[in-house]
């Protein structure tokens, strides 16, 4: 799912309102220790509980990188 998502879109420079239209609301907003935005993915399987998303917001409200995170 990420890697199609990836592979179709450009998420860097993407604004946050951009990244709502395209990915809906998502499941946490962090403000600490920079502003991020977290979509649940799902399960992993062989021990992994959740898989995320992660994209961190630069200061102007642009996507500066993204993470799968694995918990």
């Amino acid at each position: 799912m990420v890697s199609d998502l990836t592979s179709k879109y450009t998420l860097k420079g993407m604004t946050e309102s951009e990244i709502i239209d395209l990915l809906g609301e998502p499941a946490e907003k962090l403000t600490e220790p920079s502003r991020q935005f977290l979509y649940y993915i799902g399960s992993a399987g062989f021990g992994v509980k959740v898989t995320l998303l992660q994209l961190h917001f630069d200061d102007t409200g642009k996507v500066e990188s993204h993470d799968i995170i694995f918990k």
